[in-house]
C-alpha cells in the first residue's frame, strides 16, 4: 500500500546527515528532537538572512561591503555576535576567485516514506569550473569527512546530469573558509544511506 501525504516524513539534508553520523542511543534522541520540533518558519531560520545576502551578493553587481552591510541591520544579539566571523570567513574564501552565479538545483531524496530536502545553497562557476555547494555555518555539530562524503554522495545521486556535465560537489565550512569535497575512497554510500534511512523511519514510527 502506498503511503499517504500524512504518512510522509520530511526532513532536511542536514538533519539526515547529522542523524547518520550519530551512534547508539543518540540516534533515537536526534529523531525525537526532529519529530518534536516546531514547523519551519522564516523567523526561526537563524542563518536565513545571511544565506539570502550571500545569494544576492553573487546575483548582483556588489562589492564585499554588501555582506558587511547586513551587520548594520536590526539583527538579534546572537546573530550579531555570530555573523561577523561567518561573513569574514566567506569573503576570505571567495577572495581572488572569478565567480559567476549559475544557481543551485533543488530536489528530494526519497527512501520509502522518508523525504530528504536537497537544497544546496550555491550554484557557482568558480574559475570556469561549475560547482554545487552546501554551506556549513555551525560550529557544532562538527563538519567531518564522513558528513562531507554523505552530502556529496546524496547530491551526486540526485543530480546525475550535473555530475555528468563536470560539476564539482562540495561543502563549504564558512567559518574556516574551506571547501571540502568527498574522499574518492567513499564514492558509493548508497547501501549505507538506504540502511540509515530505514532505521530513521523505524525509530520515527516507534517514538512519541
Amino acid at each position: 500500500m502506498s503511503k499517504t501525504i500524512t504518512d510522509l516524513i520530511e526532513i532536511t539534508l542536514t538533519d539526515f546527515v547529522d542523524y547518520v553520523a550519530l551512534a547508539g542511543g543518540k540516534k533515537q534522541t536526534k529523531v525525537v528532537q526532529i519529530k518534536k520540533r516546531d514547523d519551519y518558519g522564516p523567523e526561526k531560520d537563524f542563518y536565513r538572512k545571511l544565506r539570502e545576502r550571500i545569494e544576492d551578493l553573487h546575483k548582483g553587481d556588489h562589492t564585499s561591503d554588501f555582506l558587511h552591510e547586513l551587520l548594520e541591520s536590526d539583527l538579534h544579539e546572537h546573530k550579531a555576535n555570530n555573523f561577523p566571523e561567518l561573513i569574514d570567513g566567506y569573503l576570505k574564501w571567495i577572495n581572488k576567485k572569478d565567480i559567476i552565479w549559475i544557481g543551485p538545483p533543488k530536489a528530494i531524496w526519497s527512501y520509502e516514506q522518508l523525504r530528504v530536502k536537497m537544497n544546496p545553497e550555491l550554484g557557482l562557476l568558480i574559475n570556469d569550473l561549475p560547482h554545487i555547494i552546501k554551506l556549513h555555518f555551525k560550529k557544532e555539530p562538527e563538519l567531518t569527512t564522513d558528513k562531507v562524503c554523505m552530502i556529496c554522495n546524496l547530491l551526486e545521486e540526485k543530480f546525475p546530469q550535473h555530475a555528468e556535465a563536470g560539476f564539482e560537489f562540495g561543502v563549504l565550512d564558512v567559518r574556516r573558509s574551506k571547501l571540502f569535497k568527498k574522499d574518492k575512497r567513499k564514492s558509493n554510500l548508497k547501501a549505507l544511506l538506504k540502511g540509515e534511512a530505514r532505521s530513521f523511519i523505524t525509530i520515527w514510527e516507534e517514538v512519541f
